[in-house]
């Protein structure tokens, strides 16, 4: 219970108000197919395969339970996601239609395989194992668009003592410590705050309560913090799209990016190195105090 109030909560509701994500009702269809990784017409086959199915096992006695069992499996999910978009959060997303599939795929097969049509299901399900089959090599083979390993190995090699890696947002994190498995010494930071940071004020671009926008308050206290600690550099690697960063805080603080060695743009992913000048002798002195 404590996690639904959650996300029908008036601070979470906010948080997907200033997110770039939205629901459109009239989008439901084609985010239906889209979960299943079939999109377009061929998808829309599936879903009639699978209505054949649940019509046919309900017309046998032993078999209505098991329809219905399957039916409230493979809707149950999809209807509590678009609910919970309209009354709270856009949640109707590819990924939490991920319940239904197998449910789903079960009354495919009971619809290619009852009576009737023969040739025209067959036909269905076959373009539906085809276009799952293209669609599922077509990602595989393209790769992962961010690339993490030469990242991580970019800074691994130029990083210097004294020097920090800051991520933006603040979930980067994750993926970097995964590419560089432990590998290095740096420290890596999250801006505004190191993921998950749920209790950091401010708003939430992607509409999720771990991962808050940039403000110059966060940049200035995050470099003031990093200069009491003597940091003398660091290396930013951020998505340049500015929904994290809407008042280029980062860059009105940190100042001009200085020469760095290596590459410096990850399509789409870029990092950039500054300098951090070291405080006064005696305002670091009063900090020690």
């Amino acid at each position: 219970m404590p996690e639904w109030r959650r996300w029908g909560s008036l601070e979470h509701r906010r948080n997907w108000t200033t997110s770039w994500l939205r629901f459109d009702l009239a989008a439901v269809p084609d985010g239906l197919a889209a979960g299943l990784a079939i999109p377009g017409p061929i998808g829309f086959a599936l879903f009639a395969l699978a209505a054949f199915g649940a019509f046919a096992m309900l017309r046998i006695r032993a078999d209505r339970p098991y329809a219905l069992l399957l039916v409230s499996a493979a809707a149950v999910p999809a209807a509590a996601a678009i609910v919970l978009s309209i009354l709270s959060s856009p949640v109707f997303l590819p990924r939490t239609l991920v319940p239904s599939v197998v449910p789903l795929v079960l009354l495919v097969a009971a619809g290619a395989g009852s009576p009737g049509l023969s040739r025209v299901k067959h036909l269905a399900a076959a373009s539906c194992i085809f276009m799952s089959a293209v669609i599922s090599v077509t990602a595989l083979s393209r790769g992962p668009e961010e690339k993490w390993h030469l990242i991580a190995a970019t800074l691994t090699a130029h990083v210097s003592p004294g020097e920090e890696v800051w991520v933006v947002p603040n979930e980067f994190a994750l993926p970097l410590g995964y590419a560089d498995k432990g590998r290095s010494s740096y420290p890596v930071r999250g801006v505004p705050a190191d993921f998950p940071a749920p209790a950091h004020p401010g708003p939430r671009p992607s509409g999720t309560r771990a991962v808050p926008m940039v403000t110059r308050a966060d940049v200035l206290r995050l470099v003031a913090d990093a200069r009491r600690r003597n940091v003398t550099g660091v290396w930013l690697v951020r998505n340049p799209s500015t929904i994290f960063d809407p008042d280029d805080a980062l860059d009105a603080v940190l100042g001009v990016p200085v020469p760095q060695p290596g590459p410096k743009r990850f399509a789409p992913l870029r990092v950039d190195r500054y300098r951090l000048a070291p405080l006064p002798r005696s305002a670091a002195s009063s900090s020690i105090m």
